[in-house]
């Protein structure tokens, strides 16, 4: 497939990582702080060419100043993913990146992937999956590196096993990748116990637990996590009831600022959080979700509260609120804040949509508004309009324009 490399992402039940990314698309356009960095050109493929699938992406990106990095030139940055149907259905691919935003000197990752499985494997309903990859980083001017890791995974309609093991080299640095920490293991193991009971009270039950562990090259333990899901229900209205419970043993090596006034100091930390989530059925003209997480956070504890109801009032129109309020009290002080956001979604009719997130936090009092005006002109067709506007409280308690982009994007798609 063109699809996810590394293959089995979360295993089904949720957790710190969703695989490895040794391409992230929003590397390119972007520089290291994050400001838009102009595309002059780009051109995407995606298709079969005799047995293979295909996708292949190339940009020409501009010339620009670097707040931190300072002049970049203009460049070319690209990624290719091939990828065979083995039979039945196992499958094995290939990736390739080239260029880095921060500069033009070279970068080339490279990795290979596969997916071994049977729907039958332990018999009638009982499925099993074997996944694996490797990614090197050969980057000038840096040592080289690599990322590998295998994941298996066995299910019936009643129990689902997933054990993980990953290996992220210090060295490790795909320059149009993502990866979220370097120079540590990973192990996973996660079991699921799944009952239904039909149309009753309780249409389906779900138990789980999920330990993992982290450490480093050098074999000390980062982090030990013990996630248990008590229930995990799904009512006969449809609706969703949920109470986790997690174990938590981490180590810092370094602290880290929390916020401007409050700083989180290294050492080891034993934590014990509780997450209760509600969830209404999704096909009301009134929906809603609320969670609460409590407990332990380092040196002091954290109450997380959200709640999120949804009007759809017709099929044409959506619209959410999210309140979360988030409060900490630590060693190092305390830390309180509010994050209100609201979705405006409109579908006008089955081709002209408008979709609109409009989000405000008082930790750093910004007001940001992101829209997405989708027109398919034909199947294959498609104009976008994207639009990014931001402001900045100021002391006069009013809000300061900080940034406006406008992007328009014309996709078509020729079948051959």
């Amino acid at each position: 497939s063109r699809g996810r490399f590394g293959g089995g992402g979360r295993g089904g039940g949720g957790g710190r990582r969703e695989g490895i990314r040794p391409f992230f698309s929003r590397t390119i356009g972007r520089d290291s702080v994050g400001e838009a960095v102009p595309i002059l050109a780009g051109l995407k493929f995606t298709g079969r060419v005799g047995d293979w699938n295909v996708g292949v992406l190339e940009t020409q990106v501009d010339g620009h100043v670097d707040e931190e990095l300072g002049r970049v030139p203009e460049q070319g940055l690209g990624v290719m993913r091939l990828s065979r149907n083995l039979g039945g259905e196992n499958s094995a691919g290939l990736i390739f990146t080239h260029g880095r935003p921060d500069s033009d000197q070279d970068a080339l990752t490279a990795g290979v992937d596969f997916r071994l499985g049977s729907s039958r494997l332990f018999g009638e309903g009982h499925s099993g999956t074997l996944w694996g990859y490797y990614v090197t980083t050969d980057n000038e001017g840096q040592r080289d590196g690599a990322a590998y890791g295998l994941q298996a995974r066995a299910r019936s309609s009643t129990w689902d096993h997933t054990l993980q093991a990953f290996t992220t080299e210090e060295d490790y640095d795909p320059k149009l990748g993502f990866v979220r920490r370097t120079g540590n293991d990973h192990y996973r193991y996660q079991t699921q116990y799944t009952w239904r009971g039909g149309y009753g009270w309780i249409r389906e039950y779900r138990a789980r637990i999920a330990p993992h562990y982290d450490e480093d090259r050098e074999g000390r333990e980062d982090l030990f996590e013990l996630p248990v899901t008590w229930f995990d229900l799904e009512l006969g209205s449809e609706d969703s009831i949920s109470f986790e419970t997690r174990w938590i043993e981490e180590r810092l090596d370094e602290g880290f600022d929390l916020s401007d006034d409050v700083f989180v100091s290294p050492g080891e930390y034993d934590m014990v959080r509780h997450v209760f989530e509600i969830e209404s059925n999704d096909r009301r003209d009134f929906i809603g979700e609320l969670r609460v997480e409590w407990g332990d956070f380092f040196s002091g504890d954290i109450l997380r509260t959200r709640i999120s109801p949804v009007v759809i009032p017709s099929p044409l129109f959506t619209w959410r609120l999210s309140y979360e309020d988030v409060d900490a009290d630590l060693d190092g002080g305390d830390f309180e804040t509010q994050i209100v956001s609201t979705d405006l979604d409109f579908a006008f009719n089955p081709d002209v949509s408008w979709q609109n997130l409009i989000q405000f936090d008082t930790q750093t009092d910004d007001l940001a508004w992101q829209s997405r005006l989708h027109w398919i002109i034909e199947p294959g067709h498609d104009l976008f309009l994207v639009g990014l506007f931001g402001w900045d409280k100021t002391d006069r308690d009013s809000f300061a324009r900080a940034t406006e982009e406008l992007t328009l994007k014309i996709s078509y798609t020729f079948r051959f």
